[in-house]
């Protein structure tokens, strides 16, 4: 599978009909979800997709038992659910990055100290609790 960008994952998830799907029980048959507030007869949700339950023609090699056609629905029908927990998880280690460098600055700005040593200790000592503090201020807001 070629990587897809957040962006590009996020314009198909916009794109497509909104989930969560399902599989109709003893079926492959993928439907859209239903839809209380909608007037039309699709408020009972529609089909998207089906798995094959045969092969198409005398060359094509896929599945053979039953129980792997359904189990491919479900595969597809979880996709919307599986798409927006990757970005949400894209996101999150986007923001753990942003907060690793700001350790790592913290951390140099004490080597750096340590090699220079052109602060009094007390200034040291005041500078380093407050960019701890910021760090962990930050960290504890975005993670509880």
């Amino acid at each position: 599978m070629s990587k897809i960008t957040s962006e590009e994952l996020r314009k198909l998830l916009d794109d497509a009909t909104p989930g969560p799907w399902r599989v109709e029980e003893d079926t492959t048959l993928i439907w859209g979800d239903c839809n209380p507030d909608d007037t039309s007869s699709y408020a009972m949700g529609y089909p998207i997709s089906e798995c094959r339950t045969h092969p198409s023609s005398t060359l094509f090699k896929g599945p053979t038992e039953y129980e792997e056609y359904t189990s491919n629905a479900q595969i597809v029908a979880l996709a919307p659910d599986l798409a927006a927990e990757l970005l949400a998880l894209r996101e999150k280690h986007a923001r753990q990055q942003k907060m690793a460098w700001k350790l790592v600055e913290a951390l140099r700005f004490v080597r750096g100290w340590r090699d220079a040593q052109d602060m009094s200790h007390a200034d040291y000592r005041i500078e380093v609790g407050k960019r701890a503090e910021a760090v962990l201020s930050e960290w504890e807001a975005r993670n509880g």
